[in-house]
């Protein structure tokens, strides 16, 4: 990537992470936010069109920047935002679910539904409560914490609250260590 390019403007992340070409840079990617064991890790990608079509002449047309299929038919949509707005949440919990229940086909039981997971970088911070940058939201139950479903998991990774340079550790820390200085170096 030539210097001064920011990896965070829309148009460079979607050739980044959103292009036949650069499919082994979203798989590493995934691998990296996800740190998932031996054996269950991402290793072959299939680009889905980003668009979420409208059905109805009335329902929202909406695009998203990436979504991708595994080889065991885990689904992934991946966002690079700019700012972190208070309605970020609602936008991505609509987006994971367009994307999740397009898997389900006329006949088919709900037990093939595979898990959707939405990837969320944030060149801002949406929870000021919350000092890591990276959160893992999942649906569980208040109280006891028992997990409904594993097939929502919604990752937001605020870049501000990346650790100091110094401090990085890991692959997850690389990717968004480049994401947020990416045009310095």
């Amino acid at each position: 990537m030539r210097p001064g390019i920011d990896p965070k403007v829309d148009y460079a992340f979607k050739k980044l992470f959103g292009s036949e070409a650069n499919l082994p840079l979203l798989i590493h990617l995934l691998n990296a936010v996800l740190q998932l064991p031996p054996g269950r890790q991402v290793t072959g990608l299939e680009l889905l069109n980003p668009f979420n079509e409208k059905e109805r002449a009335e329902d929202k047309l909406s695009v998203v920047d990436v979504k991708a299929r595994d080889q065991s038919g885990r689904q992934f949509h991946v966002e690079m935002q700019t700012e972190a707005h208070w309605f970020f949440p609602s936008r991505t919990l609509y987006y994971w679910s367009r994307l999740h229940a397009q898997r389900l086909l006329a006949g088919d039981f709900f037990q093939t539904l595979r898990p959707t997971v939405s990837i969320c970088f944030l060149n801002g911070v949406l929870f000021e409560d919350v000092p890591e940058y990276h959160g893992i939201y999942t649906l569980r139950e208040e109280r006891s914490q028992v997990v409904l479903t594993k097939d929502l998991a919604i990752h937001m990774l605020e870049l501000p609250n990346l650790p100091a340079a110094e401090r990085l550790s890991g692959p997850c820390d690389a990717w968004c260590y480049f994401l947020r200085h990416g045009q310095e170096l």
